[in-house]
């Protein structure tokens, strides 16, 4: 055998092994072996945070526990909420009585210093016998009440009216009473004045009492 025959032959390659492991061939298309691991890498993050040898009941105990963290936030904050909600409650009716208290104040005061003046006359008069009390002097006083009342009612705005119209006003005036009349110029015309009226701001507080005039319709 000459030998470019015996170079060309070559010694029979040795079987591999029974322990040994075969390199598996890798194909990299484009990145897709890195993608691959990233898209693992990521489903292992996604997972929740439990021990890999925990059973069914460590994961239902750690739920529960998260349940119970998140339950207790939401009502230390409904706790939080309620003692606000009290706290503005309880100032509101604080200052709505103290605008009260002072808006009251002026009439309180007035109708004390009347109660005052009411009173140191009683305590005049009792000195004195009948004969010495006149009629006179008893109407001055009333008189004086009544003019000191109108003074109170005006500071805190309420005005005395009396229509100047002699033509009945549903709106500003209240009949009491009809006065039947033949005349039929006098229907509903004011019969008499009965009480004054009186206007807060504008709305009446109590119309006008009056009497009026009714020409009732012939009778067929």
């Amino acid at each position: 055998m000459d030998t470019a025959t015996s170079a060309s032959i070559q010694e029979p390659t040795a079987p591999p092994s029974a322990g040994a492991i075969e390199p598996q061939p890798t194909c990299d298309i484009g990145g897709a072996s890195s993608s691959l691991g990233a898209t693992q890498a990521a489903d292992v993050s996604d997972k929740p945070n439990v021990e890999p040898s925990a059973g069914p009941a460590d994961i239902l105990l750690s739920e529960l526990r998260a349940f119970r963290a998140a339950w207790e936030v939401n009502t230390t904050e409904e706790n939080f909420l309620q003692k606000l909600v009290d706290k503005l409650h309880a100032e509101a009716l604080a200052s709505r009585d103290g605008l009260l208290e002072k808006s009251l104040r002026p009439i309180i005061l007035d109708l004390v210093r009347m109660h005052e003046d009411i009173h140191r006359l009683l305590d005049a008069y009792r000195t004195k016998s009948p004969a010495e009390i006149s009629a006179e002097k008893l109407l001055q006083n009333y008189s004086s009440f009544a003019g000191d009342l109108e003074e109170s009612l005006a500071r805190q705005g309420v005005e005395i009216f009396e229509n100047a119209a002699d033509e009945f006003d549903p709106a500003r005036q209240k009949a009491l009473k009809r006065v039947p009349t033949d005349d039929r110029a006098l229907h509903r015309k004011i019969a008499q004045r009965v009480r004054k009226g009186f206007i807060l701001r504008g709305t009446v507080l109590r119309p006008e009492l009056v009497t009026v005039y009714d020409y009732p319709p012939p009778l067929n």
